[in-house]
């Protein structure tokens, strides 16, 4: 074991890592003085350097308690935010979705709408053609009957005057 040259410095030292609060080095300072003072077998600084240590020691535990803890905040407050994200994300989604539907429900009105539309139109042009045909076979029809009608008007008075012409020759 080698003996601390300069003992004053290193106590001045403690003391600036001690204001700083600098606990490892502090509690690396006062093992390496409690060191010394069992070489020189000075109890009564052992013990004062190992009640300083105990205490650093407490404080480091403390500290690292702190820190665990907030680790552990740390780590619920992502985990409470992923959550978050999540839930977002699950009402983005589900809006899409409602998005996409209306959207498909309009398309859908929208093309039935158009078919109803040319269907209304087919329905009307067909009737419109079922009335030409008519019309046309209607006026068929009339023709027929007017030429019917003169041809044996016309065979009548054809025939009549024949029977007048004979009859006045006989």
């Amino acid at each position: 074991y080698n003996k601390i040259l300069n003992k004053d410095k290193l106590l001045t030292i403690l003391d600036t890592y001690k204001k700083n609060k600098d606990i490892s080095y502090t509690n690396y300072i006062l093992n390496t003085l409690k060191d010394e003072a069992i070489a020189n077998n000075d109890l009564a600084t052992v013990l004062k350097y190992d009640k300083e240590i105990d205490e650093y020691e407490k404080e480091i535990q403390k500290k690292d308690f702190q820190f665990k803890v907030k680790t552990y905040e740390k780590k619920i407050d992502v985990a409470k935010k992923e959550k978050l994200i999540a839930q977002q994300k699950s009402v983005i989604s589900n809006n899409k979705l409602l998005i996409l539907s209306l959207l498909i429900a309009i398309l859908s009105l929208a093309f039935g709408t158009v078919l109803y539309y040319f269907r209304k139109r087919k329905k009307a042009a067909q009737a419109e053609t079922i009335r030409q045909e008519q019309f046309t076979f209607q006026l068929l029809q009339n023709t027929e009957e007017e030429r019917s009608r003169i041809a044996g008007e016309l065979h009548d008075s054809v025939n009549h005057e024949l029977l007048n012409i004979k009859n006045s020759l006989i």
